[in-house]
């Protein structure tokens, strides 16, 4: 007898995700066929057109539902991705399209078709996210925004797998050789992400009533300070030091926000994205902060301070809620 072990947290974002793309689909349907209408399209065309994003829209649901796991139903929509955009890229060389009065409106609306398709199956993790360009003298658009965030998270999490950041090196290495090992981490990350040098600051400050300080980002000089009484006294007193790591990635995304909000020109991060992160930046408060200003107990300041733009932000880059 076989055992089936379902998490149904990610049973139901998966399920969720599935409906959505499905929906997204036919909702192109819907948008081709009134833009048809008031375009001098060649009929062939326009059949061809609907005909297959008709098919694509049902074959996703009714072929991931055979699948026998959720692997495989979202394999199966990655394949399904794959053929349509093939089929697109082929229409939008049509020669009925190609000869149509309005074809530069029409291939248009066929490459936004595209990229949103395959928007979704990054989101999905089904398509492998890609570095994102910004294009000189145009906005960037949120579909690029979120796929450079995603590149970036992707890379940050496949150096954690490398053995020189992993923790089984971790463990056996000394204070110093930590030390070294978070040192190079936060040069690689700043590689990923474009940014210019961070100074890093060693601190050193004990727990208090169970919490302690794992490290912090300054915008005053621009420094990443890490907690070095984590590094040589956390694992013996419940604080996995390790952690420290994706600590670091917490911190440096704070770094990014703060450049991005700076420079919003070197980066690629929406015109909404900026002034979100200025806004959070120029209101932001610790957890004292909340206590003192607006008489919150601990925990309901923890989840106010949790709570801010900037924060929320970090920790998903970071790989948490």
């Amino acid at each position: 007898m076989s055992v089936i072990s379902v998490c149904p947290d990610r049973l139901e974002k998966e399920s969720a995700s599935i409906i959505q793309l499905a929906q997204t689909l036919r909702d192109y349907n819907k948008t081709v066929s009134s833009i048809s209408v008031r375009l001098s399209m060649k009929i062939v065309a326009q059949r061809r057109l609907d005909l297959m994003l008709k098919e694509a829209s049902e074959q996703i649901l009714s072929e991931a539902a055979k699948m026998e796991t959720f692997g495989g139903a979202l394999a199966q929509i990655a394949r399904k991705y794959k053929e349509t955009e093939t089929k697109l890229t082929s229409l939008c060389n049509d020669k009925f399209v190609a000869q149509s009065q309005e074809s530069d409106q029409i291939n248009q609306l066929l490459q936004t078709i595209k990229e949103n398709l395959r928007s979704a199956l990054v989101q999905l993790g089904l398509i492998k996210a890609e570095k994102q360009e910004r294009v000189e003298g145009e906005p960037v658009t949120q579909r690029q925004e979120r796929e450079m965030d995603l590149y970036m998270r992707n890379e940050a999490t496949k150096l954690r797998k490398e053995e020189r950041f992993s923790e089984k090196t971790w463990k056996k290495a000394s204070l110093e050789e930590r030390k070294e090992i978070l040192q190079e981490y936060i040069s690689r990350i700043s590689g990923i992400m474009g940014l210019p040098p961070v100074t890093i600051q060693w601190d050193y400050k004990e727990s208090e009533n169970g919490y302690v300080t794992m490290g912090y980002y300054s915008q005053n000089g621009d420094v990443v300070a890490i907690n070095e009484w984590v590094l040589s006294e956390g694992d013996k007193n419940g604080f996995l030091s390790y952690d420290l790591v994706s600590t670091v990635a917490h911190e440096m995304r704070h770094y990014y926000q703060r450049e991005a909000v700076r420079h919003p020109e070197k980066y690629v991060v929406t015109a909404d994205t900026i002034q979100k992160w200025e806004e959070s930046f120029n209101n932001y408060r610790s957890q004292e902060d909340f206590m003192v200003d607006y008489g919150m107990s601990s925990s309901e300041a923890f989840r106010a301070y949790q709570d801010q733009a900037v924060e929320v932000d970090a920790r998903w880059f970071e790989g948490k809620k």
